[in-house]
């Protein structure tokens, strides 16, 4: 994937249309899951955003495409080809096959303007810090946002604090991704989301390149 000039962010969204949605395809030990999930992609859908997700039907990817379709709103499902032939079930208005994992980020990405992330598991977190690192390098410029449903990305607040400390990551990365409690607060940085500018500067890496 080229990378633009180091002097200006990339891809800025000119205005937010699409959401994708990282999230675990289980629902939780705790209700609270699902049905903070539903509260935010109702909400989402009311206000008009389109769903781009991995394309499940069960756990909370599964119930957050439901909120939306219930509001009415268009889910684009994105479905790696050997998980669709095995069986899965989709729940979307559009699905896209892909060929694998790899294609599948790919495609969410080129169809999204903004990442809202719920908890999940490894691959909600392998997809998450992927678009987390594509911002740091200047690659998309778009809103991360994470869905702190019952503190769950509170421990992960605090390690990206001690990379910050130990100097792994610019301080200023730090802001790459906004943890929202509630789904106003989704709303609203959705709205007022600025991708920060220590990221392209890479003044840390010119200092010290050992440090990525």
């Amino acid at each position: 994937m080229p990378l633009p000039p180091l002097s200006e962010p990339a891809n800025v969204p000119a205005e937010i249309k699409s959401i994708c949605i990282f999230c675990g395809a289980g629902t939780g030990g705790d209700p609270i899951y699902v049905k903070h999930a539903e509260e935010v992609g109702k909400t989402l859908a009311e206000n008009k955003y389109d769903l781009v997700y991995g394309g499940g039907s069960v756990g909370i990817m599964g119930a957050v495409a439901k909120a939306v379709l219930a509001e009415g709103g268009h889910v684009r499902g994105v479905v790696p080809d050997p998980l669709f032939r095995h069986g899965s079930k989709q729940i979307a208005t559009t699905i896209d096959l892909v060929p694998d994992m790899h294609t599948r980020k790919r495609t969410m990405n080129d169809h999204s303007d903004a990442f809202v992330v719920f908890p999940g598991g490894f691959g909600t977190m392998e997809e998450m810090l992927e678009m987390i690192t594509w911002s740091q390098l200047n690659v998309h410029s778009k809103p991360i946002i994470l869905v702190n449903t019952k503190g769950y990305f509170s421990l992960f607040v605090q390690w990206v604090q001690l990379m910050v400390d130990e100097k792994f990551v610019a301080a200023g990365n730090r802001d790459i991704f906004v943890v929202c409690d509630t789904a106003d607060q989704v709303l609203e940085a959705l709205k007022t989301y600025k991708a920060p500018a220590s990221r392209y500067g890479l003044d840390w890496i010119k200092t010290d390149p050992i440090k990525m």
